[in-house]
């Protein structure tokens, strides 16, 4: 069995990015922080063995990312996969009906101490 190390952390702003980027290195030293803007840049960092989807821990989503994709997007595709570890939503952008079951938690802070000790009840 593989250790999960991994919080994949994937946001379109990059101030919000690099600032929850910063904390999450900081509240969690043992886990590698992967952050990505996107569907496109998930997986191709996927694909190229950044991530090992058998590593990651946690995955935060945004609802609207870079390249025109959605936060529920990127949970469905880590979900078909393979991926069983818990989702949490960060936006306040309205998730479509049917969508929400991804996410074990829906408008999580996606920074700051509401966003950490999201994480720490599900790692």
């Amino acid at each position: 069995m593989v250790k999960q190390k991994t919080i994949l952390y994937v946001e379109d702003s990059l101030a919000m990015l690099l600032t929850a980027g910063m904390q999450l290195e900081r509240a969690f030293p043992g886990y590698h922080i992967v952050l990505s803007v996107g569907r496109q840049d998930t997986f191709s960092k996927i694909e190229s063995g950044k991530i090992k989807l058998e590593e990651i821990a946690l995955v935060c989503t945004d609802g609207r990312l870079a390249e025109g994709s959605k936060g529920w997007e990127v949970a469905e595709d880590l979900v078909s996969r393979g991926f069983t570890g818990p989702l949490l939503y960060t936006s306040e952008t309205k998730i479509p009906n049917g969508k929400e079951v991804l996410y074990l938690e829906v408008g999580v802070d996606k920074c700051g101490d509401g966003l950490i000790e999201a994480i720490k009840r599900h790692i």
